[in-house]
């Protein structure tokens, strides 16, 4: 798996190769490849499933920032660091655009 650096101009969607389901405000995620579960929070569970389709990174961000009150900066390092995680996982597929 190629390791894609990942910024606002990242395209990014939920890899196929994963099961999830929603638990109340919670997701739990089966990483297929690996045989691992994941979970996410209510938030990371929104992310989620706003992943479920191409996406940019910087749209994602504007789509929560219209719905959580946080700084532009904090959410944007947040979104970040998830992102990250569950592209390491084998979770995410990123395209990169330039």
């Amino acid at each position: 798996m190629t390791r894609e650096t990942l910024g606002l101009d990242s395209v990014v969607r939920a890899t196929e190769r994963q099961v999830s389901t929603d638990l109340g405000v919670e997701t739990v995620i089966l990483g297929v490849e690996r045989g691992q579960y994941f979970g996410l929070s209510e938030v990371g569970s929104r992310v989620w499933r706003l992943i479920q389709e191409p996406t940019s990174v910087s749209a994602l961000c504007e789509h929560l920032l219209a719905e959580y009150e946080v700084s532009r900066a904090t959410l944007e390092t947040d979104v970040l660091e998830l992102l990250a995680a569950l592209r390491d996982q084998g979770l995410l597929d990123v395209h990169v655009t330039k």
